[in-house]
């Protein structure tokens, strides 16, 4: 069959080589799939932005995750995971701007994962509960938003800790000429404001509408 291919490509004035074995032909293929490359990173990309954690949970907040990760709004943790990126970026400068935002990732990375975990499942119902519906698997909820009762404290005090180190950020940012790092923490400061007036209010919200709406759990008759 070899001595075939090999008379049929000198009949026809081609190369006496096997065409099998030419090392264009090995190349070929291995070139096509790296430049599939570029495509497969940006799609991974992609999808980390709109969904999947950005970085591993701190290792504290790893037993409350292994419970059950529920869906947020997309909007939501998309506008997460983009403060995220710019707050990474701004670690990288130098100096003293640097430094300062390097302060503001070490208490803002786990208080996003929390609100991702506590706040935004809860305002994924709003849309549903604005027409007077509560459909019987929004009891999945009822868990998340007892502890959201008293979680929201907690929350709070996270807020003044991260403001603390926001004005470090925004006075060093300004001193050293990083305007881009400046407004990125006037949006971290905006943002924190947005979530104290209207997520975790509407989030607590939703929680005492499906206290009301759900069934109760029947109870034992008293002897």
């Amino acid at each position: 069959m070899v001595s075939t291919v090999r008379n049929i490509a000198t009949s026809s004035g081609g190369s006496k080589t096997d065409r099998r074995c030419s090392p264009h032909a090995r190349r070929r293929r291995p070139l096509r799939i790296i430049a599939l490359a570029p495509v497969i990173a940006a799609t991974t990309t992609m999808t980390g932005v709109l969904g999947a954690p950005i970085r591993p949970e701190p290792e504290g907040l790893a037993t409350a995750t292994q419970e059950r990760t529920l869906a947020a709004p997309s909007s939501l943790t998309a506008g997460h995971a983009l403060l995220h990126t710019d707050l990474a970026t701004a670690s990288r400068l130098s100096g003293s701007a640097g430094a300062a935002a390097r302060q503001v990732r070490v208490p803002v990375e786990p208080h996003f994962a929390k609100e991702q975990r506590q706040v935004f499942p809860l305002l994924r119902l709003l849309p549903m509960l604005s027409q007077g519906q509560a459909e019987s698997w929004t009891a999945e909820l009822l868990p998340i938003a007892d502890r959201l009762d008293a979680e929201i404290p907690i929350l709070l005090r996270e807020h003044l800790t991260i403001r603390r180190a926001l004005e470090r950020l925004t006075a060093a940012a300004w001193r050293e000429g990083h305007s881009d790092a400046a407004f990125l923490a006037q949006r971290l400061e905006r943002h924190i404001q947005m979530e104290e007036e209207v997520f975790y209010p509407a989030a607590l919200l939703v929680g005492k509408y499906l206290r009301l709406r759900l069934p109760s759990e029947p109870t034992a008759a008293s002897p």
